[in-house]
């Protein structure tokens, strides 16, 4: 059986003056994985990040790595991650984007798969 450390992690910076559409902080959301073969990793599954609803296109679908977002915003926001596994199971991430945060926040899960069957 195959285990894979996920990372699911975001960090935001505060820009040096507001932007004219109001945004103050550029924010960032990336996941990462220890896997040796990415590749193989992601014939397994596919990841989808979902934002908050005011960003055009909350939805963000990833079939390979790197999976990385980045953006300005004005506003802490929460977001989701789903790993969308081929047996039809989800593992979902949920977390916040806090743009007065200056470290990384980061979420660790494991993913198990052999085969075509999956453990979450």
């Amino acid at each position: 059986m195959e285990r894979m450390n996920c990372n699911v992690m975001c960090k935001a910076a505060k820009l040096k003056s507001a932007a004219k559409t109001g945004e103050t902080h550029r924010w960032q959301l990336w996941v990462e994985n220890a896997a040796c073969n990415k590749k193989k990793v992601m014939d397994e599954f596919h990841v989808e990040i979902m934002l908050d609803e005011s960003f055009a296109e909350p939805k963000r679908v990833f079939k390979r790595f790197p999976v990385m977002v980045m953006g300005r915003a004005f506003k802490d926001f929460p977001f989701h991650v789903d790993f969308m596994l081929k047996n039809g199971t989800i593992k979902r991430v949920t977390m916040d984007v806090q743009l007065n945060e200056t470290e990384v926040k980061m979420r660790t899960f494991y993913l198990k798969y052999p085969g075509n069957s999956y453990e979450v």
